[in-house]
């Protein structure tokens, strides 16, 4: 009796040497498809990291001495940092070799599919690339010192901080009252910056920052506001990081939304929607000063 023949494999591409219509996958849907998956799983770790590996909401006190150390030893030798560095290493050679092909395909059709699939490689670079960066901002957070600075040259760190990205000096308010701060200038002035560029990215510019100090001597913290002049649309509830759920929402923005929501929690921190008149139009930072 004559066997059956096999169906075919599932595919992805089209077949335009034949112009049959099959679809037929290689080896670069199988490595971005890989990468994704991978990807996924690391999305999944940073949300872990971000409720403090028990999904439970983190403490609101900034972690002591003690643990600040066993936190960067785990958190320096963990598993984000390693996935994200070992995911790097096959999608740089992934964009590079489908870089190399493009310049040798004449086929119109084919050479866009190769196209699409190098920009999808060169996301996930990115992204990795993304989250070595903002683990490392997290490491050197939660290991630097917290330093009596004077508010008014608090503010002009966070300007050029901002300035050096491309956005305007945040004006300040209660500047008189400020005093001395008792802060991490570096984790302050890094989560202000990705906010902003993150805010810029999800609702558009302008991005409108501001430096509060007027509850530094009442209530023993300042705010760092960033806004656009426009209501945000779509916003709901609470929970910040929803925003990550927004549609069309890049992965390096989740990456950067779990991460400095992480680093404000652990300098004792919280990140909240500014609202005004019952509508969202921003973040606001609340950071202890003492």
């Amino acid at each position: 009796m004559a066997k059956k023949p096999h169906p075919p494999a599932q595919t992805d591409k089209q077949d335009t040497v034949s112009g049959t219509g099959v679809v037929m996958r290689d080896e670069s849907d199988e490595i971005i498809d890989s990468l994704k998956r991978q990807l996924e799983t690391l999305q999944r770790q940073l949300a872990d990291y971000r409720s403090g590996g028990s999904g439970t909401p983190p403490p609101a006190a900034p972690p002591e001495s003690g643990q600040r150390d066993a936190l960067l030893e785990e958190w320096a030798a963990g598993f984000t940092p390693y996935l994200a560095s070992h995911l790097r290493i096959p999608a740089e050679d992934l964009t590079l070799r489908l870089g190399r092909a493009i310049d040798q395909v004449a086929d119109p059709a084919l050479r866009r599919e190769l196209e699409h699939c190098r920009d999808t490689a060169a996301l996930l670079l990115g992204t990795f690339r993304r989250i070595q960066d903002n683990h490392r901002l997290l490491t050197d957070s939660l290991s630097a010192e917290k330093m009596d600075i004077p508010a008014d040259a608090f503010c002009g760190q966070v300007e050029s901080a901002l300035r050096e990205r491309g956005f305007e000096a945040p004006r300040i308010a209660g500047a008189g009252a400020g005093g001395t701060l008792r802060v991490a200038a570096g984790a302050a002035c890094a989560v202000v910056v990705t906010l902003a560029e993150l805010v810029s990215t999800l609702f558009g510019p302008p991005v409108l920052t501001r430096v509060d100090l007027s509850g530094v001597k009442s209530a023993g913290v300042f705010r760092l506001q960033i806004a656009t002049p426009r209501p945000w649309q779509g916003v709901e509830g609470e929970e910040v990081a929803a925003l990550a759920f927004r549609s069309g929402v890049r992965a390096h923005s989740i990456v950067d939304l779990l991460y400095v929501e992480k680093i404000a929690e652990l300098q004792g921190a919280s990140v909240r929607y500014l609202r005004e008149n019952g509508t969202v139009h921003g973040l606001e930072v609340t950071w202890p000063s003492r």
